[in-house]
């Protein structure tokens, strides 16, 4: 049977994340730590808390994590843990940083990739994760590159590229507690948010990730992807044609093949670029353009518009015939980045800004 949190997600997908309310706040971020690994724990920090579970956790929890390709960032992570609209923060129970994770009941099991990254963070030896399994506690994280070349903290596009170009990356993992116990993970990083109290940090850990060659340095070796030859690098994600777009060759070439109809949705495996331009892989020798498209995440939920909302294109331009108006609801089926604005998509391809939205 899933868990109640399992159900949740289940439903809408961001971890009980609404994209919208986050917007409405001041942009979140976690301190930079050192590339050091960091281990912490908050002694007597909430009335409550069992300590010697706390460390057992933290004991369990890997200070370093040599992962393969197949367990980069993939779509799902990003759809189920990372906050869309903040600085790059993470939302995850503990559960779901062991190979335990109740992840894999949200997919067909003839498709789902079990080698996921955040499996790779706790062998859960000795089930500790039993005791975390509930909603007084939650894992809030962000992550930076380790050797601090690059500030900031990295969105899941950056974390696979930093990984892929031979950079670790260090997640700086937040353990956080609260005696209520109905909170869901909208909550606790909401609470994060605004730093009303509601939630306690008990806990903290730095785990430092890096790509490696061969196997992965954990028991999980599932569903991982074969060697290939194929140009560029591994790159999960899905894209939306934004107009009638072409398709290209491994070598950046035009081919003949029938153009990708505009709005549909492909997945990708692989990225690419080509003098400047960058390619991702429809199928086999067949890619498409980064200026053709743009990367979607599946979000089927009702909108309110909080005053006269205007609507975008897929290429970012104004539809200046029509308008959504004040305190109206809509469905919506996808959420994009179009011209550095979040945008959810509210008809074929019409779409309207997080800004405008309650």
């Amino acid at each position: 049977m899933l868990s109640e949190d399992t159900i949740l997600k289940k439903m809408i997908k961001y971890m009980g994340i609404t994209a919208a309310t986050l917007l409405a706040v001041a942009p979140i971020a976690m301190p930079a730590m050192s590339s050091a690994t960091e281990t912490t724990v908050k002694a007597d920090a909430a009335s409550g808390v069992n300590q010697a579970d706390v460390q057992k956790w933290l004991g369990q929890v890997k200070s370093n994590v040599t992962i393969n390709e197949s367990a980069l960032i993939s779509k799902e992570d990003e759809e189920l843990y990372w906050g869309i609209g903040t600085n790059n923060i993470w939302s995850i129970t503990p559960q779901e940083l062991t190979p335990d994770s109740s992840i894999f009941d949200l997919f067909n099991a003839e498709n789902v990739n079990k080698d996921d990254l955040f499996t790779h963070f706790n062998d859960n030896a000795d089930q500790s994760n039993l005791f975390f399994s509930n909603r007084h506690y939650h894992v809030i994280m962000n992550a930076t590159v380790s050797d601090g070349s690059v500030s900031g903290n990295l969105n899941p596009k950056g974390i696979n590229h930093m990984l892929q170009n031979g950079k670790s990356v260090t997640f700086h993992t937040s353990l956080r507690y609260t005696a209520e116990g109905q909170l869901t993970g909208n909550d606790f990083l909401q609470d994060y948010v605004d730093n009303k109290g509601v939630t306690t940090e008990v806990a903290k850990k730095d785990v430092v990730v890096t790509l490696g060659n061969g196997t992965n340095d954990s028991n999980s070796q599932n569903n991982q992807k074969p060697a290939t030859t194929a140009p560029g690098k591994y790159y999960d994600a899905t894209f939306s044609p934004s107009v009638n777009a072409k398709v290209y060759d491994d070598n950046g070439k035009a081919t003949s093949t029938a153009a990708l109809p505009k709005t549909s949705i492909w997945k990708v495996d692989r990225e690419m670029s080509v003098n400047g331009t960058t390619y991702y892989r429809v199928a086999n020798n067949e890619w498409i353009s980064e200026k053709d498209s743009v990367q979607v995440y599946p979000d089927v939920t009702t909108i309110t518009t909080r005053r006269q909302a205007k609507l975008y294109t897929s290429t970012g331009k104004q539809v200046t015939d029509r308008a959504l108006s004040p305190n109206t609801a809509w469905y919506t089926d996808r959420v994009a980045t179009i011209n550095g604005l979040h945008m959810r998509r509210v008809a074929t391809d019409e779409w309207v800004s997080f800004d405008d939205l309650k």
